[in-house]
């Protein structure tokens, strides 16, 4: 595998386009993925050409917000899906902005870190589309898979994505992925292979203290865990092990609900519905996930709002959940993403459950 990924990464340095295979979603599809800072007009006309037309680029959502690139989308329509940003075009030095030499421009002007919010038009014809924070250890889909390829090569964390077609023009299948990579010399990488390496390279958490908490719930295992700069909690009732789905609550800190009890969001009211559940159910775990410290990130700052961004949790909770014996989990509460990341990280994810939690107050 790790042959696998160096001739990906020595292909995305070398500006030429690299064949990423959906493997993680429910329909595997091909993706063309070219490092976004080397694209130039004969890749580009490549891409729209084995494609239906679409151009994307991976980013962070770092990157997309210093570019003040608004989502597509009125608001986020599910953890799952593709955010979409409003579709630009590099403001000056290109013509109507669909050539493949215009679009090739408006790409490298994406990864350029010198590009400013000025030097884009909105709306215009390559269209951004922001990577989770976490990677493929939060969402294992192409466009978190292709930022951490190029990151890995040394390259800008932007890549130009477009979905392979068929003859027909239909999304292509796998005699149609094999034929292009033959035809074009493509290599291939899948989507799984980039989780497996990012999870061999992430820091393990390891247990340490141990003790009864009681709770206004009962009386749970409180277990402590460290090692990736923050410490977590995973509170445990009854055995987590075996094949029956476990009710599992994901956690993030939140030091505004949980501790100041704000009326500005649901934390605390969920953290309470969560103990309750699994309370109810007679087992399950709640894996209480702390935020690595930052520069600027302190209490004062958390109290502004419910969490802090771009907390990964997959990553953490799988690692607790696996070392728990967990197998199979139920997921309490609202569907936040947790469950694709943690499938990618071996946990199967058995459903999710709603928690009846108190809405949060209009606190102005």
């Amino acid at each position: 595998m790790a042959e696998v990924l160096g001739t990906a990464a020595a292909e995305l340095v070398a500006g030429r386009p690299v064949l990423l295979l959906d493997d993680c979603a429910d329909v595997p599809t091909g993706v063309l993925l070219v490092a976004a800072e080397r694209v130039d007009a004969r890749v580009m006309a490549f891409l729209v050409r084995e494609s239906s037309g679409i151009v994307c680029v991976a980013m962070t959502g770092e990157r997309l917000d210093a570019l003040r690139v608004p989502p597509l989308a009125a608001r986020d329509a599910g953890p799952l899906t593709s955010a979409f940003g409003v579709a630009v075009d590099l403001k000056d030095g290109i013509t109507t902005g669909i050539s493949a030499r215009d679009r090739a421009l408006t790409v490298r002007a994406l990864a350029d870190p010198a590009t400013r919010p000025a030097d884009l038009v909105r709306p215009g014809h390559v269209l951004p589309l922001r990577a989770r924070d976490g990677g493929v250890l939060e969402r294992a889909r192409p466009a978190e898979a292709a930022v951490e390829l190029c990151t890995s090569a040394g390259l800008a964390p932007a890549a130009a994505l477009a979905t392979a077609v068929d003859e027909a023009g239909e999304v292509a299948g796998p005699a149609a992925l094999t034929a292009l990579a033959e035809r074009a010399a493509l290599p291939g990488v899948r989507v799984s292979q980039v989780v497996a390496a990012r999870r061999r390279a992430t820091p393990p958490l390891r247990a340490g203290a141990s003790a009864a908490l009681p709770t206004a719930h009962g009386v749970f295992r409180a277990l402590g865990y460290a090692g990736d700069g923050a410490e977590h909690l995973a509170l445990v009732r009854g055995d987590p092990t075996g094949p029956a789905p476990v009710p599992v609550h994901v956690h993030t800190e939140c030091v505004a609900g949980d501790v100041m009890g704000s009326l500005r969001c649901t934390c605390a009211a969920r953290l309470d519905a969560a103990l309750a559940a699994i309370d109810a159910a007679g087992r399950g775990v709640l894996v209480y996930l702390r935020t690595r410290a930052a520069p600027g990130v302190g209490p004062v700052h958390a109290l502004r709002g419910c969490a802090v961004p771009g907390a990964d949790t997959a990553a953490p909770a799988a690692q607790v959940l696996r070392d728990l014996g967990v197998r199979s989990a139920l997921l309490l509460g609202e569907d936040t993403g947790d469950g694709a990341g943690l499938t990618a990280s071996g946990i199967t994810v058995a459903g999710h459950r709603r928690l009846l939690a108190a809405p949060a107050a209009d606190a102005g």
